[in-house]
């Protein structure tokens, strides 16, 4: 009975239904109170209700304190309270302890996710590689090397070949996953295209991905969208667009995948890469002969499943095929089209620093304050330090709280920015219309914004990119680009901060962008949906038609599609990563 209680408690939370998993847990109390008390305070965890796991953990430190795992479930309890920076000592405390690996793989998971978020990239990076030396199997282990390469990718100065090398060594933790066999008639009129993604809903991906959910007639193929994720009204308004939608959260990745097979999906595409709740090993099973990831993710994968992955003119030169495992697809034009998503404000019809009277320039980002490394935080103190009167305005879920927000202003101090010339704001979902209150918005690098940048501009908002040397460090140029603004886009470090410097300084050109950017926009291939598709429909045929020929693009493995699928895999309920 206690077996079974506690299989149902987990079955519960890895399907959603949280209220049967209370039950459960509940339930189980009477065989074993430690053990109990655990399962409630991940149960509170993992449903963000701070008040259920704080009592649970109020009780679970009288009856087992000082064990290293409820040393652990304190810090991940003060972590949902977003107490972030306060949990960093504790934590490095607590490694230097001896535990099972179970244990350390979770803290070392903790710790890196601290580490993130707070903009220290290499520990970060760090943290994720003990965590897969201690990862008690292969899918743990792949869930956190995948942490460490999307946390790689924050860090300035890798090589091509260093980036490729790293992504390749991602596939060995599939190779024992079967993939389904790819026989069926490949002489089709209509293709079934899959887009995949747990970010089906009020999302900023949710920004580009709308123009693709374009199903029933309005695409020259039919659209099915699998969503992994909560839905919520947009994913409603999303499903009506669309040929097919299918909820695929609560399977296990072979059960998903199995569903996408049996829907004779064409071309699947993966819209998260290594980002929180993505579908790569759910691609693992090469559930459709031909399979893209992009949009949500700026690097390679490495999963030898994935034949290709989106670009377009701006981001890839031959050069960028060296960083990536799979084949780029290069649009001709832009991998992103921005889409109005609900009601979106007007912008302000004058920029702050004219509007306010002051003259005072406010440069700002509301990049994630991952984002902003050492490197870029040193640029924007020489900006500021050229531009004595102006102020910086930073947004983030970062600031939110009183001791991130002090760890975030130490970290400024260190790169040059005075604390008493920054403001900062905590993230809020209706954040569009702050917008008004910046006049020239600063990227970041080597991982710039996406959607943020797309927003600002949007808002009239100009926004100084730096162009970097690979795929992912172009998608603000690229976005640029499309508009007709590559005066924006810096190639040097020299460039970025006197290209900030010298449009803070033109107040007619402020006040030019402040009214013509958003008509700029939705005359721009930034918004043109229609062209859009039809750029993606002229790719996609011609990937299909590479595989109808016999000629799979090379994989890192040189796998065929023909390989059979059978096994089961494990499907954690407990969320293993945070990005």
């Amino acid at each position: 009975t206690a077996k079974r209680l506690r299989d149902e408690a987990y079955a519960a939370l890895t399907a959603g239904d949280m209220q049967a998993a209370k039950t459960a847990v509940e339930a189980f109390m009477l065989y074993d109170r430690e053990e109990t008390l655990r399962l409630k305070t991940s149960l509170g965890i993992e449903t963000n209700d701070c008040e259920y796991a704080e009592a649970a953990l109020k009780e679970l430190e009288r009856l087992a304190p000082g064990k290293a795992y409820t040393c652990y479930l304190a810090a991940r309890v003060a972590y949902l309270r977003g107490e972030w920076a306060s949990i960093i000592e504790p934590l490095e405390t607590l490694l230097q302890r001896e535990m099972s690996g179970p244990v350390r793989e979770r803290v070392c998971n903790l710790l890196g996710r601290v580490y993130r978020r707070l903009g220290e990239s290499e520990k970060a990076a760090r943290c994720d590689l003990e965590a897969v030396k201690a990862a008690s199997d292969m899918g743990l282990a792949a869930d956190e090397y995948g942490n460490y390469l999307f946390d790689l990718h924050h860090i300035a100065g890798r090589s091509a070949e260093e980036q490729y090398a790293a992504a390749a060594k991602y596939d060995a933790f599939f190779a024992h996953v079967p993939r389904f066999s790819h026989r069926r008639d490949k002489d089709k009129k209509l293709l079934r295209v899959g887009y995949i993604s747990a970010d089906f809903r009020y999302h900023v991906v949710l920004r580009f991905a709308a123009a693709m959910l374009c199903g029933k007639g309005q695409a020259p193929f039919s659209v099915y969208a699998y969503m992994t994720g909560i839905e919520d009204s947009f994913s409603g308004v999303l499903a009506q667009r669309v040929d097919a939608w299918r909820n695929l959260r609560g399977l296990s990745p072979e059960q998903a995948a199995r569903v996408i097979y049996e829907d004779e999906i064409d071309i699947l595409v993966e819209l998260g890469g290594h980002t929180t709740g993505n579908a790569l090993k759910i691609m693992a099973y090469k559930p459709a002969p031909v399979q893209v990831c992009g949009i949500g993710y700026w690097a390679s994968t490495g999963l030898s499943a994935i034949d290709y992955f989106l670009g377009d003119v701006y981001l890839d030169d031959e050069a960028a095929q060296h960083a990536f495992t799979e084949k780029l697809l290069v649009l001709p034009r832009t991998h992103f089209c921005y889409t109005e998503v609900g009601q979106m404000p007007s912008p302000a019809e004058e920029p702050p620093c004219v509007r306010t009277g002051t003259g005072t320039i406010t440069f700002g980002s509301f990049n994630d304050f991952s984002k902003a490394s050492d490197e870029v935080l040193r640029l924007w103190a020489q900006i500021l330090e050229r531009a004595p009167k102006a102020r910086l305005l930073l947004k983030g879920n970062v600031f939110r709280e009183a001791g991130n927000r002090a760890y975030a202003l130490e970290r400024l101090k260190r790169m040059g920015i005075p604390a008493e010339r920054v403001e900062t704001r905590g993230f809020s979902l209706d954040y569009l219309e702050e917008y008004d209150d910046m006049d020239v918005a600063l990227d970041t690098f080597p991982y710039p914004g996406g959607g943020t940048t797309c927003d600002a501009l949007f808002m009239g908002v100009p926004v100084v990119t730096m162009a970097g040397s690979d795929h992912g460090g172009r998608f603000g140029k690229s976005l640029l680009m499309n508009l007709g603004l590559g005066e924006l886009v810096a190639e040097t470090p020299e460039e970025y901060v006197d290209k900030a410097v010298a449009i803070s300084e033109d107040r007619e050109l402020l006040r030019a962008f402040r009214k013509n950017l958003r008509g700029m926009m939705r005359r721009s291939p930034l918004m043109d949906g229609d062209q859009y598709r039809k750029d993606l429909a002229e790719a996609y045929t011609e990937i299909w038609r590479k595989y109808v020929r016999g000629q799979p693009e090379k994989t890192a493995s040189g796998e065929s599609y023909t390989e059979g699928a059978s096994g089961r895999r494990s499907n954690r309920w407990e969320k293993r990563a945070e990005r």
